[in-house]
């Protein structure tokens, strides 16, 4: 009966053993998500700021049409400073309920409707110049918190950059 004991104990103790590891080795496992989980989110809110951008911008290109911009003769009011307000109708109409503002906290900036040629600038998002995952290349040249439109991207190496058709003057 005593050596009935000792087993059962020495079972005991090679169980709880071998649940010890494999609650180590999942800790292992899940902290090596994480990473993982953080670069996703990044990814999500680079691309949602890409869509507010380009929700923003096809508003601007929606008032300039209303205004007359694209015609032969000179447009009767050019807004050189474009707000919220100017193109509160427009953003209702193209994204009812969506939330306009950066998911990572980025400031957009409007600008102005059109450039010297009459074309419409493209909104920016300062958080284009950031570098979210430290390795060495701002969201814009990975992609994110950028009007993609208005962005070429190079063959070999992925990177972002500024396409020369459109207007970035400020």
């Amino acid at each position: 009966m005593a050596s009935k004991v000792l087993k059962s104990r020495g079972s005991f103790w090679l169980k709880l053993m071998g649940g010890a590891w494999t609650l180590i080795l999942m800790a292992i496992l899940l902290a090596s998500f994480f990473p993982v989980l953080g670069q996703k989110q990044m990814e999500e809110e680079g691309v949602y700021c890409n869509h507010n951008l380009e929700i923003i911008f096809a508003a601007k290109t929606m008032l300039a049409e209303d205004l007359n911009v694209f015609s032969d003769r000179s447009p009767e009011r050019i807004l050189k400073e474009i707000t919220p307000g100017d193109l509160k109708q427009y953003l209702e109409d193209l994204a009812e309920g969506r939330d306009l503002n950066c998911p990572s906290g980025g400031v957009y900036t409007i600008r102005p409707l059109v450039d010297a040629y009459g074309e419409v600038v493209a909104p920016i998002c300062d958080y284009e110049e950031k570098d979210n995952d430290s390795d060495g290349n701002s969201n814009g040249v990975e992609g994110y918190h950028i009007h993609r439109q208005s962005y070429l991207r190079d063959v070999q190496t992925g990177r972002y950059y500024r396409d020369p058709a459109f207007s970035f003057s400020e």
